[in-house]
């Protein structure tokens, strides 16, 4: 829907016009009323050709700058013609946001929006409008736009000290943690044992041999025909309120984190509203796709079941905000519980801080 309005340029004008215009019906002064008739008709002319330029711009959402919750970030739009015709300069805004102009032609335009979301999910843009002038600068057109476009806001990430998370992981039993015993806490390729070596700076100390070890005086490790790939499962059951969206950040930190490192099997199952079960296929972990499933997950009944490529016998960390068990599919595992009062005492953990707009 296209609405014109006077700028300030076209108020002073529309000031000047009425002023003359009355000053010359008064004092009967031809000449100053023929002029100020022509002031009269130009505002006029540019109310009706303002429009006719802005009925052919378009603007729709490209992309967005990975916005997550409670930090400021950008999304591109872009902003285009519709049909043949003259090019038009145009301005976008948003909100409280005025953009930089452009003159719209053939090709399409890109523009970076400033936006500051509050929370994670998707949310509507704020209101939007494209705005032209007429020839003179004395009447604006605005046509509102993206009215329809959503942006999809990620759950604010933390920072994870990979090191520190492996040793809290496969500790023995501490304060507030749950545990269950595995007899193989993590997933391989390549099982087939190879031999035993002799132990090498930057060799891990799950491989280490200890009974040769023992016997031998001599640390040695054992090897395998292929890299061992170490694995994880994320278990989240989402929570209403602050406490709970907590550990929803927490979650994709350890995505981010764990998602993006060679060599590592990611699994993660979202109960809730909106279940899901994601995990890396082959070389390839989706944790775009896991991001995305954190930021829409709410809290419900409903439960996922892993299904077939899922690493059975990998660790769990079960991020809850009561006890409770874990799927029978995930059952055998090495199970690590973190409630949302045991945030603080993670050292691996570091929240994102929000940022004030």
């Amino acid at each position: 829907m296209t609405g014109r309005n006077l700028t300030m340029a076209g108020v002073i004008w529309l000031m000047v016009f009425v002023m003359l215009f009355a000053l010359a019906i008064v004092k009967g002064i031809g000449l100053l009323l023929l002029f100020s008739c022509w002031l009269g008709a130009a505002l006029i002319w540019n109310t009706l050709r303002c429009p006719l330029g802005l009925s052919r711009a378009q603007a729709a959402i490209n992309d967005d700058d990975t916005l997550e919750a409670g930090l400021p970030g950008r999304v591109r739009v872009l902003v285009w013609l519709e049909g043949d015709g003259e090019p038009v300069s145009v301005r976008l805004s948003v909100a409280s946001h005025s953009c930089q102009n452009v003159v719209l032609g053939t090709a399409n335009q890109e523009i970076w929006v400033p936006l500051h979301p509050q929370h994670r999910g998707w949310t509507q843009l704020p209101e939007a409008w494209l705005a032209a002038s007429g020839p003179y600068g004395l009447v604006e057109a605005r046509r509102d736009v993206l009215a329809k476009d959503r942006i999809l806001v990620l759950p604010r990430q933390g920072k994870i000290e990979l090191s520190e998370f492996m040793g809290w992981l496969h500790r023995r039993r501490d304060s507030g943690a749950t545990e269950v015993e595995s007899s193989n806490v993590l997933s391989a390729v390549g099982e087939e044992f190879h031999g035993l070596r002799a132990w090498r700076a930057g060799d891990s100390p799950r491989l280490v041999h200890w009974r040769t070890t023992a016997r031998t005086g001599v640390k040695m490790v054992r090897e395998h025909e292929q890299p061992r790939e170490e694995a994880l499962v994320i278990f989240v059951e989402p929570e209403e309120g602050k406490l709970g969206e907590a550990l929803i950040d927490l979650a994709a930190s350890l995505v981010s984190a764990w998602g993006r490192g060679g060599l590592r099997w990611l699994g993660l199952v979202v109960t809730g509203s909106r279940p899901v079960v994601l995990h890396t296929q082959g070389a390839t972990t989706p944790v775009a796709e896991m991001l995305a499933a954190l930021a829409v997950c709410g809290a419900g009944d409903d439960v996922a079941v892993p299904g077939s490529g899922w690493r059975r016998g990998a660790p769990v960390v079960r991020l809850a905000g009561h006890p409770g068990d874990i799927p029978e599919e995930l059952q055998g595992s090495l199970c690590r519980w973190i409630s949302p009062n045991e945030l603080e005492r993670l050292r691996w953990y570091e929240p994102g801080r929000e940022v004030q707009s």
